[in-house]
């Protein structure tokens, strides 16, 4: 390893820390922004009519969904692809006015 790539891997690893340091306040507040969506979608979902079964299912899958995109394998700008391209579904229209 020649070292511009022993720059280029230390440079990476600080920009990684940097990204991986969250204050516990911040990360509070995260979760709890994150509930509250959550919460959200369950209560528009149950007044469409889905059981308990449906929510749990629901609840689970959108705790994947954020461990996927915490992880780094998937990001918004793919879950708004996928939208898109299965649903039709645009962002101005999914936008939170």
């Amino acid at each position: 390893m020649n070292r511009q790539q022993r720059r280029q891997k230390e440079r990476a690893k600080k920009k990684q820390k940097k990204h991986d340091e969250v204050s516990p306040l911040k990360y509070q507040q995260i979760i709890n922004s994150l509930n509250a969506v959550k919460m959200a979608s369950l209560l528009v979902l149950r007044n469409e009519g889905w059981g308990e079964k449906r929510l749990r299912r629901f609840s689970e899958n959108f705790n994947d969904v954020l461990q996927d995109v915490s992880s780094g394998w998937l990001s918004l700008s793919d879950i708004w692809t996928i939208l898109e391209e299965e649903t039709g579904l645009t962002l101005e229209e999914l936008k939170v006015e």
